[in-house]
């Protein structure tokens, strides 16, 4: 007798018995780990200890409330523990919980408060587990295949979502970036180069501008020996055909009778051309010109 009570001692359900064995319970999360042990410990005490056949009515919020976390994470450690075998929802089991809607089976829609209660499955397991201090690597208690499918559906779309919310942020930053750039007024924004020389139309600007053309010219149609890069490097032709495939902007009469009068101010038609690249009204000096009613004469 003294034997078989001790035994009886081994096996019962007592709160320190039932902590040791969920302790050493690693394949929930951590959700999931903390609604089981809070429920465990929510089960009616006997001389055998705790009662497992106990059942709950209990709502979203009040589990989330007795877990420390909200509804809605509380909902899917629970949904987990039911798809797991785990716990009954309403006498229900998980594969069973759905009706099918369009040719899909989808999760009937809930009360707000359930039945919560432990699987005849999981108590014969648990209180093996108990008895024998271990806990058996079987595998016993994976995600039914159904439910790892809308997991990986909800993954998908949470992912989706959260792509689309940042790439409206970084539209709302490059239009932001955009405008505030258009209100810079044109004589805030410096000169990308020095080789255009200054807007006072002198004779040796001129012939400066000339030269530089001249050379461009000649330079872009060497024998190809000069990689890409270092064709870049010049500062003209760098700060041009950074330009090149930006939508342009419509030109006007009016567009042509402002630059008409920048050069009568003083300054050479390069220096227009370049400045009309920089507003966004052309692509490159060859579209000025031809939008330009006069033809180019640096």
């Amino acid at each position: 007798m003294l034997s078989d009570n001790c035994t009886s001692k081994k096996i019962n359900l007592s709160s320190i018995n039932c902590k040791n064995t969920l302790e050493h319970i690693k394949f929930l999360t951590r959700t999931e780990h903390k609604l089981l042990t809070k429920l465990i410990e929510k089960c009616r005490v006997n001389k055998g200890g705790h009662d497992l056949r106990t059942w709950f009515d209990n709502s979203n919020e009040n589990l989330g409330y007795l877990v420390g976390v909200c509804a809605e994470t509380a909902r899917i450690a629970k949904e987990g523990l039911h798809a797991r075998g785990i716990i009954l929802i309403d006498r229900t089991s998980w594969d069973k919980y759905q009706k099918e809607v369009d040719g899909k089976l989808v999760r009937m829609r809930t009360p707000y408060v359930q039945r919560v209660e432990f699987t005849y499955e999981f108590i014969a397991w648990f209180e093996s587990c108990v008895k024998n201090r271990k806990i058996p690597k079987d595998g016993l208690w994976m995600y039914s295949s159904g439910y790892v499918e809308k997991n990986n559906e909800r993954k998908f779309k949470s992912a989706v979502a959260v792509a689309k919310f940042k790439a409206n942020q970084l539209k709302k930053v490059l239009i932001t970036m955009w405008n505030s750039c258009e209100s810079v007024p044109i004589e805030l924004v410096g000169l990308a180069s020095n080789l255009l020389g200054s807007y006072t139309k002198t004779e040796e600007s001129k012939l400066n501008t000339e030269d530089i053309n001249s050379k461009t010219h000649d330079w872009l149609h060497s024998d190809g020996n000069l990689s890409i890069k270092e064709k870049l490097r010049n500062p003209l032709i760098a700060n041009l055909a950074s330009y090149s495939q930006k939508k342009v902007k419509t030109w006007t009469e009016s567009t042509t009778r402002i630059c008409k009068q920048l050069i009568d101010s003083g300054m050479t038609k390069i220096e227009v051309a370049r400045s009309m690249v920089h507003q966004n009204y052309v692509n490159s000096i060859e579209e000025f010109n031809a939008k330009y009613s006069h033809p180019m004469n640096c």
